[in-house]
């Protein structure tokens, strides 16, 4: 069952499956890659139903069967254009993908450009193996698995009978085991849903991965953020993950988990720290009527181990005061990695001249020490020619003198 665009009308040719792998950067032209949102006409926050109709609108204007003859090539590669597009961003999790890393020039025309790793189809082996790259630093996409999306579009079809209620400001808790989801529903206002949503959890380790999901009506995702490690302060004084979610109508910005390792090896690792902020334009809460519940859900992305949380969630209080020292805190971010961008520059340059200078004096030192060893072959001749010199001169001596000894004595 397709869970994000319903059924019939056009679909994008040749869909291949999500695959179990890391997300790769493929070799491509120096050409522009398009938004994907502005392929299909489509607004970032737009929902899949949206996104759906929309390209089911292309697709039929550019549909090869509607346009033969002239302009047939062109209306062709208008039509892959848009099914490419409509491949990313009618897959949730590719969609999230696409909006953490699509500035980095991946190609939509690449399937595997925005896969991601489906852990609950990985066996123990190839979980763990994933657990030790995430160790060193490497990060690993994961899914959303299809059965928790699934579940999502039947409990919203259900209208969320049987799904625990959040109320605002009480923390639920509970265990969740590996690519599983514990749902909930929030009571959202007329006031909350022109205002908006937060939602807060942690967990009970440090090194716990998992992410806060936000479904619209239709039990399509909306929103979501992944969980962040606790800052060195923080883990040291044995602090655990947590994840903030914040579903507002104002711009926002995503402090992602920093990656443990550069993407230079010859860079700090200070350089990537702020890599992952994540600009969220101000976009109306996907609330599209009140007084109605809505569905929530915490999703364990662990690749081990189960996941212990709680949950908490409330209606957003849009003050002045606050917002201020959230934009204050936002704007200082943005400068610092402005900072580490030309921190980085400055450092490859100092680096590459270091390098370049170390061979050359590397290259002048092995020349000194040939010159060295040259020298003492130098000395040890010279002392040889030395020795030589003094040995003739001692058998010309010898010779000078014998010539002037007296006879020898006649015998008596």
């Amino acid at each position: 069952a397709n869970l994000s665009t319903g059924t019939g009308g056009p679909q994008p040719p040749n869909p291949q499956p999500q695959g179990a792998r890391a997300m790769t950067t493929p070799a491509k032209d120096d050409a522009p890659q398009k938004n994907l949102y502005e392929v299909l006409g489509a607004a970032k926050d737009e929902d899949q139903h949206g996104i759906s109709k929309k390209y089911k609108k292309l697709a039929l204007k550019y549909h090869p069967d509607r346009n033969r003859g002239e302009g047939q090539e062109a209306a062709a590669a208008a039509f892959r254009e848009v099914s490419d597009a409509y491949a990313v961003l009618s897959d949730p999790n590719k969609r999230r993908q696409y909006d953490l890393h699509g500035d980095e020039g991946l190609d939509a025309a690449e399937t595997n450009a925005f896969e991601s790793v489906d852990v609950k189809s990985q066996s123990w082996a190839s979980r763990f193996l994933l657990a030790q790259v995430s160790k060193l630093g490497v990060p690993i996409p994961t899914t959303v698995a299809a059965d928790v999306l699934s579940k999502a579009c039947e409990l919203a079809e259900a209208e969320l009978q049987g799904v625990a209620p959040l109320k605002a400001g009480v923390a639920a808790t509970g265990s969740l085991k590996i690519s599983e989801a514990a749902f909930f529903r929030v009571r959202v206002d007329a006031a909350t849903a022109k205002a908006g949503l937060v939602l807060a959890a942690r967990s009970r380790r440090k090194n716990d991965k998992f992410r806060l999901l936000v479904f619209d009506e239709r039990g399509g995702v909306r929103r979501q953020a992944e969980s962040l490690f606790p800052e060195r302060g923080d883990r040291r004084r044995g602090a655990a993950s947590r994840c903030r979610l914040f579903v507002v109508p104002v711009p926002t910005l995503l402090v992602g988990a920093p990656f443990s390792m550069a993407t230079e090896e010859h860079l700090p690792l200070v350089c990537a720290a702020l890599d992952t902020l994540e600009e969220r334009p101000a976009a109306a809460p996907p609330f599209e009527t009140g007084d109605r519940d809505y569905l929530v859900a915490i999703y364990s992305d662990n690749l081990l181990s189960s996941l212990d949380f709680t949950l908490a969630a409330a209606p957003a209080v849009l003050e002045t005061r606050p917002l201020g020292a959230l934009d204050a805190a936002a704007d200082a971010l943005r400068a610092q990695k402005e900072k580490l961008g030309d921190f980085a520059t400055r450092y490859t340059v100092a680096h590459a001249d270091a390098v370049a200078k170390k061979a050359a004096l590397d290259e002048a030192l092995a020349a000194l020490a040939a010159l060295q060893n040259e020298g003492k072959a130098h000395d040890d001749e010279v002392s040889r020619l030395r020795d030589a010199h003094d040995a003739a001169q001692r058998g010309l001596l010898d010779a000078a003198f014998a010539a002037c000894a007296p006879p020898p004595a006649p015998p008596a």
